[in-house]
């Protein structure tokens, strides 16, 4: 939790980055435009966690929150606007009047009653839970939203949200209530699309709020409803998105809303990520370039995955036996009791070393390490939504914007995105290398950003640093003009031996005369 919270007057920087010209060196000569704005320093902050609640209702509210926590800033949303939109469902009151997206409202009424039925309460009783909580709530979201909206109709809004929210993570947390006749309004391709609507920035009821909705509810033992958390029902449900598999037992983070949980998911709980610092070194050289001067670029799994065929169908976790399915063929069969990876193959269990953080980059001995990140449409979309939060709530921790800030850096072009692909840093699913190009060079359009991860900046520096001394490029060069391919080689370590051999003969000869 952030302590201590000191507001003071800093300069963030505008950075232009035009995704039309991404061949451009834009680095080198950036044009800055200054931007004072008002934000929150913290001296513990770890980015892990912020309890931003206590202070959306302080006399500081507009020093944090101009324009809203769930609202995308406009010039983030120019870039690419589709990316912060929902297709299918609208939850709060932003998208709220979309009329392409009222065909779930049968839907949402359905679920909602199904869930007061379930739980054993009234619409009434949860109205009135959330009228007290109404000013808070609608802290959230920008004035110019809100203020046409009554108050009845906002509480409705809200509490019918949050029922359809909670009674489709219980439909998809106990299989056995997919039998329900309301389910059928969800189609199976729907599904995918809905998730993916319900962690966008704007589409988000605050966290607290559910879990407000969901303490009223009362199951009867009949129904056989596992006693699951809000937390537990949010990680199984978004568990697509944990992709360092991280272990809801040890995550203690507080989580503002969806999108908040699925930047946690990027982050490393476990560990104290550093403060970042103002400024910060910017890397001046393009992939290509830095490998031309010898740098070597090497992609790292944060998670391994292997395939192999087992008999066995059960996986240990701890001093628990877990069921992992019956297909015989597993290829990402994978545990994490207490940050430890087991592999079950037949019937013996092998420890693999745990997976490190996906923001961690090194450079250690001329070998620049960054993490695989495979990167499609949807990732793209998730990405702008999360760097949108971070530009919002988090300007002193926004360690997934400067992680896509070092990406931006490295890659100008198709040449910089076909490199980090064929060294298993990228992989590429947006077609051509110059869509991928473009893509992670319009991630940072506009943002703010003066700040910046300092071992990032350390990274830079030696990076910039790397590439200045004349030894580096000379050996590379010699390296890719006469060792890059086995051919080369080969015919390089002949001549050299020739030339050897003819200067052993004349030396030979010339001994022999003088004699």
């Amino acid at each position: 939790m952030i302590q201590n919270q000191i507001s003071k007057q800093i300069k963030l920087w505008l950075v232009g980055v035009d995704g039309s010209a991404v061949g451009d060196r834009r680095h080198q000569n950036p044009n800055w435009d200054c931007l004072p704005l008002e934000v929150g320093e913290s001296s513990t902050a770890t980015g892990i966690g912020n309890p931003v609640r206590s202070r959306i209702l302080g006399d500081s509210k507009q020093q944090f929150l101009i324009g809203g926590l769930m609202n995308v800033p406009d010039h983030l949303r120019k870039v690419d606007e589709q990316a912060f939109t929902p297709l299918l469902i609208s939850i709060g009151p932003i998208h709220h009047s979309n009329v392409k997206l009222q065909n779930m409202k049968k839907c949402k009424a359905q679920f909602s009653k199904c869930f007061i039925q379930r739980a054993n309460t009234t619409s009434e009783l949860l109205e009135g839970i959330i009228r007290v909580k109404e000013e808070e709530i609608r802290s959230y979201y920008a004035e110019t939203i809100v203020s046409s909206i009554s108050s009845n109709d906002f509480v409705t809004m809200i509490v019918e949200d949050g029922m359809f929210i909670l009674e489709y993570f219980l439909r998809q947390s106990n299989p056995h209530l997919e039998e329900n006749d309301a389910n059928a309004m969800i189609a199976q391709w729907m599904r995918p699309i809905l998730k993916f609507d319900l962690v966008l920035l704007e589409n988000q009821l605050p966290f607290f709020v559910l879990e407000t909705l969901f303490k009223q509810a009362n199951f009867p033992a009949e129904l056989g409803l596992k006693p699951l958390s809000l937390r537990e029902l949010a990680f199984k449900f978004f568990e697509c998105y944990n992709f360092q598999m991280m272990d809801l037992e040890e995550f203690n983070a507080d989580i503002e809303h969806f999108t908040d949980l699925v930047r946690l998911f990027y982050l490393k709980a476990s560990e104290r990520l550093p403060d970042r610092k103002v400024g910060g070194v910017k890397l001046s050289y393009s992939a290509t370039q830095l490998h031309e001067a010898g740098v070597k670029l090497k992609g790292v799994k944060f998670i391994e995955t292997i395939g192999y065929f087992a008999d066995s169908r059960f996986g240990r976790d701890g001093r628990n036996v877990r069921h992992v399915g019956l297909r015989r063929w597993f290829l990402d069969l994978r545990f994490l009791p207490r940050g430890v990876v087991y592999w079950l193959r037949r019937d013996v269990m092998r420890k693999i070393r745990p997976p490190r953080c996906f923001l961690e980059i090194r450079f250690n001995n001329g070998v620049l390490e960054i993490p695989c990140i495979t990167l499609n449409d949807e990732r793209i979309r998730l990405i702008r939504n999360i760097i949108a939060l971070e530009q919002s709530l988090y300007a002193g921790h926004a360690y997934v914007t400067d992680f896509f800030v070092i990406l931006d850096f490295l890659i100008d072009n198709s040449k910089d995105v076909d490199l980090l692909c064929d060294k298993g840093i990228l992989v590429n699913y947006l077609g051509d290398s110059n869509a991928m190009a473009l893509a992670i060079n319009s991630l940072n359009t506009k943002i703010l950003w003066d700040f910046m991860n300092p071992k990032y900046s350390e990274i830079c520096e030696g990076l910039n640093a790397f590439y200045k001394k004349h030894w580096h490029r000379w050996r590379a060069t010699l390296w890719r003009q006469y060792f890059s391919t086995p051919w080369r080689a080969a015919s390089t370590s002949a001549a050299i031996i020739l030339l050897v051999l003819t200067a052993i003969q004349t030396i030979c000869a010339l001994k022999s005369t003088n004699w």
